[in-house]
């Protein structure tokens, strides 16, 4: 499972960004 890891955090990290890029959007819009 140790090498399933990054695959995940990688997956996390992306999520959060989108989440952010759209939090930006609404504040800006």
């Amino acid at each position: 499972m140790n090498f399933n890891r990054p695959q995940t955090f990688t997956a996390i990290y992306i999520l959060l960004s989108q989440v952010i890029l759209c939090l930006l959007f609404s504040i800006s819009g």
